[in-house]
């Protein structure tokens, strides 16, 4: 029995110092770990028989910490200063989208029209001219009496049956014939600047077309009116129109005077010039 028990204190030594040699080569960053107090850690007692016995503390003393520590799995943990290490300040923004920042767009700016702009253009009114001729209208205001006899003539209806004419430059103290304007435009004192006469060559024809264009400042409704009420509609003796087929027309201060059964054609191709 006595030997039973010593050899199971003897592998008790074994096995503590065993241990012992694994703690003191175990992996240390500087300084060697102090090996367990011998007196301390492990007593020798006797046993009541005489035998000696050995006590080993469970708890060997821990070693203090100096520089890196090495965990079992061989990574090298930073020391330890004492300081808290600061997070990297994140700079604010408006939106974060997968950790990149984004601002937003700015918002497109519509220009807002301005109330002139808007406002529609004031509708013109023609001035009042009381039958003055200051302002002449139509497209033939600046074209010469024989273009316009032209295109009078052009206007007219293919069915318009025209004898072979010529013109006369009217004028108010023209010496023919014996009555002299009075022939082409029934009176004298029409205030007219330019006048033509397109007459059959053939006197026993009734067909008359003058044209006048009158002096600026002139009232073209009385001129119009004087010259229908004076001009002789049977000027050819034998041969005429009736006073109700009397036309005259104006166009600005263009006027028209027309001797033909046919004056409702010659007074529509003359206002197409308007």
């Amino acid at each position: 029995m006595r030997k039973l028990i010593i050899i199971v204190c003897v592998a008790a030594l074994l096995a503590c110092a065993a241990g012992c040699e694994k703690i003191d080569n175990g992996p240390q960053a500087s300084e060697p770990t102090a090996s367990p107090d011998v007196s301390s850690g492990a007593q020798a007692t006797e046993s009541a028989s005489g035998s000696p016995s050995v006590s080993v503390d469970p708890k060997p003393e821990t070693p203090p910490s100096t520089g890196n520590a090495v965990d079992p799995g061989g990574t090298e943990t930073p020391p330890t200063t004492g300081e808290i290490e600061k997070a990297p300040e994140t700079p604010e923004t408006s939106e974060t989208t997968g950790g990149q920042e984004t601002s937003a767009p700015p918002s497109p700016v519509t220009p807002t029209p301005s109330a002139s702009a808007t406002e529609e253009p004031p509708e013109s009114t023609p001035p009042e001219t009381d039958g003055s001729p200051d302002t002449p209208s139509g497209s033939i205001a600046d074209e010469s009496l024989e273009t316009i006899m032209e295109m009078i003539y052009n206007n007219l209806d293919d069915s318009v049956v025209v004898p072979f004419v010529g013109n006369m430059t009217l004028s108010e103290d023209m010496p023919f014939p014996e009555s002299g304007i009075v022939y082409y435009i029934g009176a004298r004192g029409i205030p007219f600047t330019e006048g033509i006469a397109s007459e059959a060559m053939i006197g026993s024809i009734a067909h008359s077309v003058v044209l006048l264009r009158l002096a600026p400042g002139s009232n073209v409704d009385n001129v119009k009116k004087e010259i229908k009420e004076n001009i002789d509609p049977m000027k050819w003796i034998c041969n005429g129109v009736t006073r109700e087929e009397v036309v005259v027309e104006n166009i600005g201060n263009i006027v028209m005077l027309v001797l033909s059964p046919n004056g409702p054609d010659y007074r529509e191709a003359f206002l197409k010039l308007g």
